[in-house]
């Protein structure tokens, strides 16, 4: 059986990372969002601000949403980054078609990564239901999905938030694929981080 875009159920997007002055850009199949981070520097705060593109969505972006996304950003690497300076994130979303906050975490990661701050493990996102790395067709065609953050090395998770309803015996099945589909997410952002 094959989704609309052509993949499998176990099927993850393309991804197509870019570094380039500073900022880190990452494609996973049509979401594309970019980030740039500025630090460690003198102070102990970690600061996210977020903008959406014009051409992101048809529909205009409310302030609400902005804040919860920036929040949620916020606690996931609040306890990941080990320095007790000041670091500056920012995240713009190019485009959105399903995964954003998997998308935002992937990035993030990256573009840590890439400048050098420590972190406690390498955090990894991915958004599924019985399907992996969901479109934003897929996420509003579902019953339920899940946005998960594992830490990878240590087969942790620190973020895991679940709309919509879904059945224990359904949601231990899935919980499986899903860490399965984000080890595949991982290899890809892995390999790019040794290859530059």
């Amino acid at each position: 059986m094959f989704r609309e875009d052509g993949r499998k159920k176990d099927e993850i997007k393309q991804i197509i990372i870019k570094n380039l002055n500073s900022y880190t850009y990452l494609k996973q199949g049509n979401t594309h969002v970019r980030v740039k981070s500025d630090g460690p520097k003198e102070g102990n705060k970690l600061n996210i601000s977020m903008v959406f593109s014009k051409s992101s969505r048809q529909e205009q972006i409310n302030e609400k949403r902005i804040f919860e996304l920036e929040t949620e950003i916020y606690n996931i690497f609040n306890n990941i980054i080990l320095t007790d300076n000041n670091i500056d994130i920012e995240i713009e979303v190019i485009q959105e078609d399903g995964s954003l906050i998997s998308t935002i975490v992937n990035c993030v990661t990256l573009n840590l990564c890439y400048i050098g701050v420590p972190l406690i493990d390498f955090p990894c996102s991915i958004t599924y239901s019985r399907f992996q790395d969901l479109t934003l067709c897929e996420e509003q065609g579902r019953n339920f999905f899940i946005n998960v953050v594992w830490l990878m090395n240590r087969e942790k998770i620190v973020y895991f938030k679940s709309l919509g309803r879904v059945t224990q015996e359904v949601l231990q099945k899935i919980n499986e694929e899903g860490f399965l589909g984000c080890k595949k997410i991982y290899q890809q952002l892995k390999s790019f981080l040794i290859s530059i």
